[in-house]
């Protein structure tokens, strides 16, 4: 009886993380995509290459550059065009609404089963 006591808690508790984790990308993707929305600068992309060097695409006015950091330097490696740049945009923007609708995909999904449990319950 204790295990399946157990049992009930570990699956709520990891329903409570996942609801608050659902939440929380939910928020913050709003709150992060109006902060930087009007910003001059933007990092469009970031890829750790090492421990301290990274590839980084940033988005300085309409103008894209692809950029090698490290924590001594930074070198401009390339410079991408107005479409580049905005193609690149608008994948990242695409990727995100993806990723949004899986998560209330899954939330749907959860709220189903959880009502056809608590049907069969009573």
């Amino acid at each position: 009886m204790d295990f399946i006591f157990l049992l009930f808690k570990l699956i709520f508790a990891l329903a409570v993380v996942l609801g608050l984790m659902y939440l929380s990308f939910k928020l913050s993707n709003n709150k992060i995509s109006q902060f930087n929305e009007g910003k001059y600068i933007k990092v469009l992309e970031r890829n750790q290459i090492s421990k301290d060097t990274a590839i980084v695409v940033v988005k300085i006015g309409k103008k894209g550059y692809v950029l090698s950091t490290s924590i001594n330097s930074t070198n401009k490696i390339d410079e991408l065009s107005e479409e580049e740049t905005f193609l690149l945009e608008e994948e990242k923007r695409m990727e995100k609404e993806k990723v949004s609708k899986q998560y209330e995909i899954a939330i749907t999904n959860l709220k189903s089963k959880i009502s056809r449990f608590k049907d069969k319950k009573n």
